[in-house]
């Protein structure tokens, strides 16, 4: 299982979204948080389907 990280913890504590929306340093970490899961799923994502080519080529030499 993948684990991503932000640059604080990954848990928001706040009574309503406005404040959240209004906390600089929360928004910072959530976005740097939600490239960091692009950026894992991405790599993850080319890693299997390079994987899954090389099956393939090593079954069509065989």
């Amino acid at each position: 299982m993948p684990i991503i990280f932000g640059r604080y913890w990954n848990v928001v504590y706040e009574n309503s979204p406005e404040v959240v929306l209004k906390d600089k340093v929360i928004m910072q970490n959530m976005r740097i948080l939600a490239k960091n899961t692009y950026d894992k799923f991405y790599r993850l994502t080319y890693l299997l389907n390079n994987i899954k080519a090389v099956i393939i080529l090593w079954q069509l030499f065989l």
